[in-house]
C-alpha cells in the first residue's frame, strides 16, 4: 500500500460532513483526496496527533506534489499533516486558517497548487537551508564536516 498524507483538522471542511473524494491530475501525475469514515481510524489519528480531529482528510500517494495539496488542505482546516508511513510529522498549520466558501473553491485552490508547486518547493528549500544553518551553529562536528575554508 502506498504511503499517504493524513491531515487532522481542528476545523471542519467547508460544506458539511458528507464523505468527500476528489482526484487531481497534472503533467507530473495524479493523487486522490478523500475523507475516511472509520471511527477506529479517527481514534488512531487522535492518538498520533495528540488532539481529537474535527475532520480527517487523506491524500494518496505521499510525494512532493501531494504534500503541496496536503498543506493547502491543512491551512483550510487548521490541520496537522503527517505521513502514515511511520507517522512522521510534515506540517502544522495551527492558527493559519484560510477560509474557503465551499469544497469546490477549496478543490480549485488545491488543483492550482498541485499544478504549480514551485512556490512551495522554494519555501521548503529555504526552510531546509535555514535549519541546516542553525544546526551548524550548535553542532561542532557537523560544522567541522562542512568547513570548506581550506579548499
Amino acid at each position: 500500500m502506498a504511503a499517504e498524507f493524513v491531515i487532522a483538522g481542528r476545523r471542519e471542511l467547508p460544506g458539511g460532513d458528507e464523505p468527500w473524494q476528489l482526484r487531481l491530475e497534472s503533467d507530473e501525475g495524479s493523487i486522490v483526496v478523500y475523507t475516511p469514515q472509520s471511527d477506529e481510524y479517527r481514534a488512531h489519528v487522535a492518538r498520533v496527533v495528540g488532539f481529537e480531529p474535527r475532520t480527517i482528510v487523506m491524500v494518496r500517494k505521499a510525494w512532493d506534489c501531494a504534500q503541496v495539496v496536503a498543506e493547502v488542505l491543512a491551512e483550510a482546516i487548521d490541520g496537522y499533516v503527517y505521513c502514515d508511513f511511520g507517522n512522521d510529522p510534515v506540517f502544522d498549520a495551527a492558527g493559519t486558517h484560510v477560509p474557503y466558501a465551499s469544497r469546490e473553491e477549496l478543490a480549485a485552490a488545491m488543483h492550482a497548487a498541485f499544478c504549480n508547486p514551485a512556490p512551495y518547493f522554494e519555501r521548503w528549500e529555504e526552510a531546509a537551508k535555514a535549519a541546516f544553518s542553525e544546526r551548524l551553529k550548535v553542532d561542532p562536528v557537523l560544522a567541522a564536516e562542512n568547513d570548506w575554508s581550506e579548499i
